[in-house]
């Protein structure tokens, strides 16, 4: 039983890998939370807009119980779930203002473990909609201190 474990973790490794090598991006890891889902930013997506605003892309790739927690949330909202049996990951576009620590979403994707999108959503929103408050000790605030130049001063 143990080696049948070891050898779905290692397949799960290799086809995030795949995913990953696939898209040809530069994955910079940020954090791995509380149910196992790791979360990486694409350092090759990063770009400073005149506005001084940074914008790049990030994964989420979902362990199963955080993959369970995903389909539920979305359920409760009222969203479809249907496609989302075969998810194993969320590429999300953002934007992040570093001088407010805010954080807006402009797209989203699920996809499956074989890159397949199951969803896609995008957000055509005017420079000040959108926009949520990073939270401390978030994911989103150790995106933003990876991605952000120093805030001194703060």
């Amino acid at each position: 039983m143990r080696r049948m474990g070891i050898c779905f973790l290692l397949f799960a490794i290799f086809m995030t890998s795949l995913v990953f090598c696939a898209q040809g991006a530069d994955w910079v890891p940020v954090i791995r939370d509380s149910v196992g889902n790791e979360f990486f930013y694409d350092r090759g997506t990063l770009t400073k807009l005149p506005t001084g605003i940074i914008r790049v892309r990030s994964i989420e790739v979902y362990s199963d119980e955080g993959k369970r927690e995903y389909i539920q949330n979305r359920a409760e909202r009222g969203l479809s779930t249907m496609l989302l049996k075969k998810l194993n990951h969320t590429v999300d576009q953002m934007e992040i203002d570093c001088s407010t620590r805010g954080l807006r979403i402009m797209e989203t994707s699920e996809h499956s473990g074989d890159g397949t999108v199951l969803e896609f959503s995008t957000f055509a929103q005017q420079p000040s909609e959108g926009w949520e408050s990073i939270s401390p000790s978030s994911t989103w605030e150790r995106l933003y201190n990876a991605v952000c130049p120093s805030q001194t001063g703060r």
